[in-house]
This record gives structure tokens, C-alpha cells and sequence, in this order.
């Protein structure tokens, strides 16, 4: 059974509006996790609780990412460089 000191609250204490506005809070702001979970709640661990309400709300964690790999970043740079040789040959 877990002990809760006076102040402190259990997430599933928390109303969803509460839920909610920490969520907002972590993404909006780039805080951390940990820091958004004691500040509504006064506890250290958060268990990955605010991970599991995001999925359940629908949110996702961080945007995603365009998945470009080094070597096509390589043949991009390639196909641009000798336009850019041209011109500046050309003054």
C-alpha cells in the first residue's frame, strides 16, 4: 500500500482536467516529466504515468521526426553542389 505525506496526491487522485493541463504543461514548456509530476503532485517518481495519460488522451509524446538517413543527406548534398560551383564560377 502506498503512503501518501499530507499535500501529496496519488495520480489517480487527480481529476482529468488536471491530467490534462500537466500534459499541456510538458509539452508547451520542454520541462521534464519528473518536474511537472512533483510539482502537481509534491512526489519524486512519477512511474511513467504522464506517458500513459498522454496515449490515452491522444496527445503524442514529441513530434515526429522526418526520418532521413545520413546517406541520402550525402546524395541530396551532391546533386545540389555542382549548381553551386556553376554560379559561383560565373562571376
Amino acid at each position: 500500500m502506498c503512503k501518501v505525506k499530507t499535500g501529496e496526491k496519488r495520480g489517480k487522485d487527480l481529476t482529468w482536467q488536471t491530467r490534462e493541463l500537466m500534459i499541456k504543461e510538458y509539452l508547451s514548456t520542454g520541462k521534464s516529466k519528473q518536474s511537472i509530476w512533483e510539482k502537481y503532485t509534491g512526489q519524486k517518481k512519477e512511474h511513467g504515468q504522464l506517458l500513459r495519460w498522454l496515449q490515452i488522451l491522444g496527445y503524442e509524446d514529441t513530434p515526429k521526426k522526418s526520418k532521413v538517413s545520413p546517406l541520402s543527406m550525402m546524395s541530396e548534398k551532391k546533386k545540389k553542389s555542382p549548381n553551386i560551383l556553376k554560379t559561383a564560377n560565373s562571376f
